[in-house]
Order: C-alpha cells, then structure tokens, then sequence
C-alpha cells in the first residue's frame, strides 16, 4: 500500500500520484520533469496556503513563468467536509477567484490534500464511499484536473485510513 510510489489514473487519467513524477508533471517534490503537455511551464509548483491573509498575486506569478501552484491543503472541516485548512469551505469566494485568475493568466492548480495537521479526510471520512464523495466533491466543484496527496506524520501509519485513501482513490 505504497500510493505514494504507484502512478495511479484518477478521473480518466487526469490525476498522477508517483514520487518520482510522471511526464510533464511536478512531482511530489514540486520537481517538473521533462516530459511535455504540462500548462506548468516552470521547473516548480509551489504550495500556497490559502488560509493565509497574505497570499502573493498568483496571477502575477504566473505571468512571471510559474504555470502551476499546489493549493494547500484540503483536510476535514466538519465531520468529513472537505475544507481549506479545515476552516474555510473548499468553495469558498476568494479561493475560487484566485483560480480563476491563475487559469486566466494561462496557470493552473493543483487541490494537495491532507497536510501535517490537523485532520486528514482519510481518517475523518469513516468509510470509503464518503471519503470518494469529499474527494470528489472538490474535483468536481473546482474543476481541476490535477492534485496531490500530502499524508504525513501519524496518518501514516494509520492503517485504516491508508486503506480508505488508496481505495477511494481507485474509485475515482
């Protein structure tokens, strides 16, 4: 159950999951291989916290050669709500606007779920079919075609919800 390590199709192949990145994406070191087709463009995708008061104009990264940004990070609001940090709704106005100009500016995003705290959706979301729901209620609702699973710390080692993760994921 090394997901990290396996190259796995979500959404009819519009996800990649590998350590060692797949051609013409970041990998999860943020590292762009060398492949081509990527609307990256640049050698990194980095992580941008998104609760944070302070998020730079990613637009204007973009039009500075950064195609691709890793919003960070997706846990469990309440119960198995995907949230922003836990805090803000994964719709919420402002993420949805810097997207927008991030694909307007001619970027892209990539959602990264699960961070070192508080809560992953893996070991909140009690079975598989709820924790696909919350992956794909994210997917769906901020039409991306790319994401990263940051599992971390304790989640680890938790075996349940590595089982739940890498099921849901194969569903999807």
């Amino acid at each position: 159950e090394r997901l990290v390590m396996r190259r796995l199709a979500l959404l009819a192949g519009l996800v990649c999951v590998s350590a060692a990145g797949c051609a013409g994406e970041p990998s999860a070191t943020g590292a762009q291989s060398t492949g081509g087709g990527s609307p990256a463009g640049g050698r990194v995708a980095p992580y941008v916290d998104v609760t944070r008061d302070d998020v730079p104009d990613l637009a204007a990264a973009v039009r500075d050669g950064v195609g691709m940004f890793n919003l960070a990070f997706v846990i469990a609001g309440e119960g198995c709500e995907p949230a922003w940090g836990g805090v803000l709704p994964y719709d919420d106005p402002g993420v949805v606007a810097r997207i927008r100009a991030v694909r307007e500016a001619g970027g892209d995003v990539r959602v990264s779920f699960g961070g070192a705290s508080p809560t992953e959706l893996a070991l909140r979301c009690g079975d598989v079919a709820s924790l696909v729901t919350a992956y794909r209620t994210v997917v769906a609702g901020l039409d991306v075609t790319h994401a990263d699973f940051d599992v971390e710390g304790e989640t680890l080692t938790d075996v349940a919800s590595v089982r739940r993760r890498n099921e849901a994921v194969a569903r999807l």
